[in-house]
C-alpha cells in the first residue's frame, strides 16, 4: 500500500475517532467504555498503518480484537439456539449460521495473523507440503532453500 494511502486512510481514522469522541458529553457511562474501546481500536490501526513494519503489533492486536469480536458473536448466536430460540436465516438479521460464516470468513484468518502463522504451525504445513510436491515430481530446481526463502515473512 502506497505512503499516500496509509496516511489517508490515518486521517479518515482521526476523523472517525473525533466523531466518536464528540458525542461524548452526552453519552453515558456504558457508552462512555465502548467510546474509548473503538478510538483505541483506530487509534491501533492508525498506528499499524503508519508504520508497518516497525509497528506490527498493533496490526496483530487489531486482527486479534476482530477474531475476538467473531468469536464471541458466533458464541452468543450458538448459545441462543441451543436455547431454542427462533432463527431466520435472512441478512442483516443475526444467526448462528450467519455468525459461523463471520467467524470462518474473517475471525479464523485474523486470529491466525495475530498469533502468526509460524506459532500457529500452518507456514510450517504448507513449508512441508510444498517439499513433499516438489520432491513427488521430481523437481530438482525447487531446493527446500529456495522453499524456506520466504520463512521469515510475517
Amino acid at each position: 500500500m502506497s505512503r499516500g494511502a496509509r496516511w489517508t486512510i490515518v486521517a479518515f481514522l482521526a476523523g472517525f475517532t473525533w466523531m466518536v469522541l464528540a458525542g461524548w458529553e452526552t453519552d453515558t457511562p456504558t457508552q462512555h467504555l465502548w467510546d474509548v474501546g473503538f478510538a483505541a481500536f483506530m487509534f491501533l490501526l492508525a498506528i499499524g498503518l503508519i508504520a508497518p513494519t516497525h509497528s506490527r503489533w498493533a496490526l496483530r492486536a487489531v486482527a486479534g480484537i476482530v477474531g475476538a469480536g467473531y468469536l464471541v458473536y458466533f458464541a452468543s448466536e450458538t448459545i441462543n439456539l441451543l436455547r431454542g430460540e427462533r432463527q431466520v436465516l435472512r441478512l442483516s438479521q443475526p444467526s448462528a449460521t450467519t455468525a459461523g460464516l463471520g467467524f470462518l470468513i474473517y475471525g479464523i484468518p485474523a486470529v491466525v495473523y495475530a498469533l502468526g502463522a509460524e506459532r500457529v504451525g500452518l507456514a510450517r504445513l504448507f513449508r512441508s507440503r510444498g517439499r513433499a510436491q516438489a520432491g513427488a515430481t521430481g523437481d530438482a530446481s525447487a531446493e527446500p532453500s529456495d522453499l524456506d526463502q520466504h520463512s521469515n515473512d510475517r
